[in-house]
């Protein structure tokens, strides 16, 4: 059995961060915004109408079958309420999550391959493209639902994604033990390290976004022991395709975790920073002109690009240059995506590439692409970041979503920023659930170790690539029988612990209840 370890696009050893220039280039075209910030919410709010009016109310999902957009589709509803400081899209996204349900056997499934047969037998790794990304979308929808909204019917649903990923994670104590329950096999003793952190297939890059704005919404929680391990073999299997929203995703949750103070510590920032350098100066994924290639292999990697370095922005846990260059790389996004790539028959409906115009039908693609772009420049007009954070002055407004630490306490408090939560429930409570300050359960520290056991002591390219497949080809793939498992679990009877899948209704193998682990931590 291969085991999929977590990887980066960048080589830190290529950078060094005291030497890297984050002023804009001077070949980037549009680097400022212009429009005021009522434009821009105006253009957002047409654009996320526009994608919304696609969707399909029978399964909460776009026509098009993409499953993966609509989850997409989800976390930006639930972004455009938090930059308005409203809950309209609250009740329809409960509506829509409820929908999306029964297509869970696929979307929280176990790892996957398709057979097929051409000339050759070749294996096609199906995880990433179908479940892993769409795990990834859904539970992190959730999660950011979850957190702006407080109610408990989306956590349901962030437990179930991290659920189905955390069954697949090699934990501290399994791999002393060198036994995992979903695999029936002796795990090796290490693989150059420890090999804690190690994922099956199930790519927990995916994950790391939604556990840490979980995380991010817990307010209670001391974490502690957190060290970094990564295979660094070359004998290790690991897949060396590079892949920006690969990228895009793990430097989110890396901001999250550092502007959280979870993990707060140089190196952690220095590797933020060089990231964002290595992947706004890769030249697969924009030109010089600073505007992402959309082509069809990285055509969601711009989403996970624009959507992380916007989140670096508003956490604020960089240097003002590197603000500037943020602003001015979004910028550039947004410019490109506002005049080029319209509709010549709905200007709402958005296409690509962005390099050009076009005559455009609707494509899930390519407006929640733009969509993600739109949310990220509200926060950037008059240099204004929605929420405050740790290096930030508390706004007199809200209260923010972000927890902070308390210099002198073990408890994380909450900070004051721009956006409310609904006053009937807060998930930034810093109290526990028995009331009580004490300290983190071990539940806690194991997820902690989970999540960093994601950054690498030292990076190597990040693997990662797929396409897309609609939902009818999966199903179809399903009904003929070309969906296997990895070396003989998909031959169990489905009613097996082995191949349940993890819901609220449905906890893990074992009696384990994995997804009780999120419920302590809020």
């Amino acid at each position: 059995m291969h085991l999929v370890f977590i990887w980066t696009l960048f080589t830190l050893s290529s950078y060094s961060v005291a030497a890297q220039d984050f002023k804009p280039p001077p070949t980037w075209i549009n680097p400022n915004i212009t429009q005021s910030k009522e434009y821009c919410l105006t253009t957002a709010s047409k654009a996320l109408k526009e994608a919304i009016h696609k969707i399909n109310l029978a399964d909460g999902q776009f026509h098009d079958g993409r499953y993966a957009d609509a989850g997409i589709l989800y976390a930006q509803m639930v972004e455009f309420d938090r930059l308005t400081n409203q809950t309209q899209y609250k009740d329809k996204l409960k509506d829509y999550f409820k929908c999306c349900r029964v297509d869970e056997a696929w979307l929280f499934s176990r790892a996957v391959r398709l057979a097929i047969f051409k000339e050759y037998f070749l294996i096609i790794d199906l995880l990433m493209i179908a479940a892993g990304w769409a795990v990834r979308n859904y539970g992190y929808a959730a999660a950011r639902a979850y957190t702006i909204y407080g109610d408990h019917n989306f956590l349901a649903f962030a437990e179930a994604s991290w659920a189905s990923a955390r069954q697949y994670t090699i934990t501290l104590e399994q791999a002393e033990s060198r036994t995992i329950e979903t695999k029936q096999f002796t795990l090796a003793s290490s693989c150059n390290t420890t090999l804690a952190g190690g994922t099956y297939f199930l790519t927990l890059y995916n994950q790391l976004v939604s556990c840490s704005h979980l995380l991010d919404s817990s307010s209670h929680t001391v974490w502690t022991s957190i060290k970094s391990n990564s295979n660094q073999d070359s004998s290790c299997s690991k897949n060396l395709e590079i892949s920006p929203c690969g990228s895009g995703t793990f430097i989110e949750g890396l901001a999250i975790l550092a502007a959280s103070g979870i993990i707060d510590d140089a190196p952690t920032k220095d590797l933020l920073t060089s990231a964002v350098h290595a992947i706004t100066s890769e030249s697969l994924w924009q030109g010089a002109d600073g505007v992402y290639n959309y082509d069809n292999d990285h055509s969601i990697g711009g989403h996970c690009i624009a959507q992380a370095l916007a989140s670096i922005y508003e956490h604020n846990k960089t240097s003002s240059d590197l603000q500037a260059y943020i602003k001015a790389y979004i910028s550039v996004q947004y410019n490109s995506v506002i005049n080029l790539p319209r509709s010549l028959s709905n200007p709402n409906i958005y296409g690509s590439p962005w390099t050009g115009s076009s005559s455009t039908l609707f494509n899930s693609i390519t407006q929640t692409l733009a969509l993600t772009v739109f949310l990220g420049a509200i926060q950037l007009v008059d240099g204004q970041s929605s929420s405050s954070s740790s290096v930030i002055p508390a706004s007199s407004v809200g209260t923010s979503l972000l927890p902070q630490r308390s210099p002198n306490s073990s408890v994380i408090s909450t900070s004051s920023g721009s956006i409310s939560l609904p006053p009937q429930s807060s998930p930034t409570s810093s109290v526990n659930p028995d009331n009580s300050s004490g300290p983190a359960s071990s539940a806690k520290k194991d997820l902690a170790r989970i999540i960093a056991a994601t950054l690498p002591e030292k990076q190597q390219p990040f693997s990662g690539g797929w396409e897309f497949f609609n939902g009818n080809t999966i199903h179809s793939y399903t009904k003929h029988g070309l969906f296997r498992d990895i070396r003989g679990a998909a031959s169990e009877d489905p009613a097996s612990p082995r191949t349940q899948i993890a819901s609220p209704e449905n906890p893990l193998p074992g009696n384990r209840r994995e997804h009780t682990l999120l419920e302590e931590l809020l």
